[in-house]
């Protein structure tokens, strides 16, 4: 019913104190970690100031360590909310003592190789509560060093959670330490991870040097990241691959415009490795004009494009960098396009995304029969766009090309989407005067009880006689 905190807040706050009292007891007592936070929460607001709820906190989640239980696919969601909900109180604590919440996150953070263990994290919502801990606590470590300069060795700290991650819980805890560790910890850090790979690279080529030599490199990079030095990025992939490839380099060129290093890009861009992979190359390129501002080149490029190439992926590339008059030129450019179409769902789909609704539904109905060829997602998109924009035959071709491939198929546990097409048919009659061309509601009724007579549990769910 309340589809965020937000509007359950709004709506409890309109209720008596009376009627709040009788929501908290009806669920009380339903499930084991909602009565200790209700319990936590009670404390702390009787006894405010008390370290007792923090104890009981921590309490919940060092008992996290010592239980066995499984919890299965199903289940995982379940316990991972109730995971995240431990975090949430966390960060509360948070508001008024980093200290603290610094404590209860780190004890949490202790928790993968225990609860990996025994959790079906399928969908990674295991995975995702503890990179949301790992947020926290840079949040909160990033507090308590404001205050306290000198303290707790905080390189190390990130060391050894990076070196003891077996889960991928911190592979992002390096490249997102920027607002904790200072520039001259970041440089000792990178220097470190140089100093490693080239010694890996030196010795050798092993299987196990080759993993520490890529977890030295993917250091590297990170500290590259947190610091926004394009040098230092270039360094983690060149010190492995002098001779980069085309992924490799896309991935230079990708941090660098990221960070603005323009002059970087040019550099990347004007390399002869691009042959092989020209559509990439232009796309990169499209980037680098966007953000050195050379808008009209990007615009004459984009409509060369377009003019030579008039497909939907160039489409949707130009349409990127184009607004305007130049997109009423791609509309008019696309609405001439000979017929009939190579391929009618990419024809459909460039009207459709430069709103020109009416003429992509006319084409449609113009080449009905080659519908057999669009898929299912795009058909029921297309129809629920037809719909409002009162595209009545349009919504038919449609229909049809659905009802027409379910039945042919005999995919007899989808009827009963098969019957509800056919009622939107009929209902769709009643509105239409003139066919236009393709067969009335009535003749093609007739070809589908020719063709699939025999299928009576169809006929049945449409309520309609199979002859």
């Amino acid at each position: 019913m309340f589809r965020n905190n937000a509007a359950l807040e709004k709506q409890l706050g309109t209720l008596k104190k009376s009627e709040l009292i009788r929501v908290l007891t009806s669920i009380y007592g339903l499930d084991a970690h909602i009565d200790n936070l209700i319990d936590r929460h009670i404390y702390k607001a009787i006894n405010p100031g008390s370290r007792q709820s923090n104890d009981a906190l921590i309490a919940q989640i060092d008992s996290l360590r010592d239980d066995a239980h499984f919890i299965s696919y199903g289940a995982s969601s379940a316990f991972a909310a109730q995971l995240e909900s431990l975090l949430g109180e966390a960060e509360e604590l948070g508001s008024s003592d980093p200290d603290a919440a610094l404590t209860v996150i780190q004890l949490f953070l202790s928790l993968p190789n225990a609860l990996f263990q025994r959790v079906d994290d399928s969908d990674g919502n295991l995975g995702d509560v503890f990179k949301f801990a790992m947020q926290l606590w840079l949040k909160f470590a990033e507090q308590v060093r404001a205050g306290d300069a000198d303290g707790a060795p905080w390189l190390s700290k990130i060391l050894s959670y990076v070196h003891n991650d077996g889960y991928g819980v911190f592979d992002d805890l390096i490249s997102a330490s920027g607002g904790l560790l200072t520039p001259q910890e970041l440089r000792q850090l990178a220097s470190t991870f140089e100093q490693e790979l080239a010694r890996r690279l030196r010795d050798g080529s092993s299987s196990d040097d080759s993993y520490a030599g890529i977890k030295a490199a993917l250091g590297l990079r990170a500290v590259a990241v947190a610091l926004a030095d394009i040098q230092m990025y270039e360094a983690s992939v060149l010190l492995r691959s002098p001779e980069p490839n085309t992924l490799q380099v896309e991935d230079i060129v990708r941090f660098a415009l990221s960070i603005d290093a323009l002059e970087r890009v040019e550099y990347w861009l004007g390399r002869p490795l691009w042959k092989a992979d020209p559509g990439k190359h232009r796309s990169l390129r499209n980037q680098w004009l966007q953000k050195t501002g050379q808008a009209v080149q990007l615009e004459n490029e984009m409509r060369e494009l377009f003019r030579s190439h008039p497909t939907l992926w160039n489409l949707e590339e130009c349409l990127h960098y184009m607004n305007g008059p130049a997109v009423l030129e791609l509309r008019q450019a696309v609405e001439a396009l000979p017929e009939p179409p190579d391929k009618l769902y990419q024809r459909v789909q460039m009207l459709i995304l430069l709103e020109s609704i009416d003429e992509a539904a006319r084409l449609l109905v113009r080449h009905a029969a080659q519908l057999e060829n669009v898929y299912f997602g795009a058909l029921t998109a297309w129809i629920e766009l037809f719909s409002r924009n009162d595209n009545l035959l349009a919504e038919v071709v449609c229909y049809r090309a659905l009802l027409d491939d379910l039945l042919n198929r005999g995919y007899t546990r989808a009827y009963r989407h098969g019957a509800r097409y056919f009622k939107q048919l009929l209902a769709l009659d009643k509105a239409i005067a003139d066919y236009e061309g393709l067969v009335d509601a009535q003749t093609y009724i007739r070809k589908l009880q020719t063709a699939h007579g025999r299928k009576h549990s169809f006929w049945k769910a449409a309520d309609h006689p199979a002859k």
